[in-house]
């Protein structure tokens, strides 16, 4: 078990009760990252993107770049090295910008696409960009309720630990 998986457990973020739903959930982040990567490998592969491959090669990158941060900083750093966490963040963000730019692609029906296939491109920018950003809100979303709790933590021993006040008579 991480730090990090320990940490959230004790901190008592929801679905983080035990080491192997620990497990389950970094586990599922994982494959939904390698998901996306596969989604846009075949987009790749499809050819129907007209111009538009280097955004989906630059999305593959930072899906890449972002698995491996989030990795490092579980394992090795429990958000307290800033840039790793940084640089997670960073691509996450920009990777849900390339699947707007594909959206955006989409819509402006490039030449050369049927308008059959239009809708194709419409309903796979639309699926790339609601995972996408599902997959950085969700990691967002822990962090911030690990936050909230340990925060409640803190507090409430703090509260603990306050001296008691006796008067004395006489």
């Amino acid at each position: 078990m991480t730090k990090s998986g320990k940490a959230l457990q004790h901190a008592k973020v929801t679905g983080f009760v035990s080491p192997h739903a620990t497990f389950a959930i970094y586990f599922g982040s994982t494959a939904w990252c390698a998901l996306l990567i596969l989604a846009e490998a075949i987009a790749l592969g499809q050819g129907i993107w007209d111009h538009s491959e280097v955004v989906i090669v630059c999305s593959m990158v930072l899906n890449g770049i972002t698995y491996v941060a989030q990795t490092v900083d579980y394992i090795a750093y429990h958000f307290l090295l800033w840039p790793v966490t940084a640089i997670n963040w960073a691509a996450q963000l920009s990777a849900i910008g390339t699947a707007a730019a594909l959206l955006g692609f989409a819509l402006a029906k490039p030449s050369g696409v049927p308008t059959s296939d239009r809708d194709d491109l419409l309903w796979m920018g639309i699926v790339h960009l609601v995972a996408q950003s599902l997959f950085t809100a969700s990691q967002f979303a822990v962090t911030l309720e690990y936050f909230e709790r340990r925060h409640q933590q803190s507090a409430e021993a703090r509260a603990c630990q306050l001296p008691t006040v006796v008067r004395r008579r006489g």
